[in-house]
């Protein structure tokens, strides 16, 4: 835990390393999922901490599957609020959907790998200095398991880093 400015009280936990696991648990039912999802920080944003975030994933259209991609403003969802929203990778850069998740106020953003495992999430140095979103990345599958419990079987899935 880190203290507030004073040193009184514990503020936001947080968690120090660049990897770990996320405890999956579907408010609805109240169960958690006996899934562990492996994931790696990104080399940029605010550290991790350990507070509940509500996951939300776009779903992606047709005519426009860059809105999954979370590349544009003015297409994402306002739903993103104090989420951990999960994106896929492609279509723009790590620091467009950065950006864009800032700019929706998002809680948290998750690069879900389209070809294998978590890997440490880079921007340009640039970026670096106002990209302050919590960032991490997670494997195709991992990805695929969380995107079908949202958006197919209907599950409101929370998430907290560990």
């Amino acid at each position: 835990f880190h203290r507030d400015p004073e040193g009184n009280q514990p503020a936001h936990p947080e968690l120090r390393d660049g990897e770990g696991h996320m405890i999956l648990w579907d408010r609805l039912s109240e169960t958690t999922l006996e899934r562990k999802v492996p994931f790696l920080k990104a080399e940029f944003g605010n550290p991790l901490t350990i507070l509940p975030r509500r996951i939300f994933v776009p779903r992606p259209v047709k005519a426009n599957p860059s809105i999954a991609g979370g590349c544009e403003v003015a297409k994402m969802d306002a739903e993103v609020a104090n989420s951990l929203t999960l994106l896929v990778r492609g279509t723009c850069t790590f620091g467009l959907k950065a950006k864009t998740l800032m700019q929706r106020r998002a809680g948290a953003f998750g690069l879900i790998n389209t070809d294998g495992e978590p890997f440490p999430m880079q921007v340009d140095e640039e970026e670096i200095k106002f990209l302050t979103i919590e960032a991490i990345t997670i494997g195709a599958a991992d990805g695929a398991f969380i995107t079908n419990k949202v958006l197919n079987e209907g599950m409101e899935l929370w998430a907290r880093f560990v």
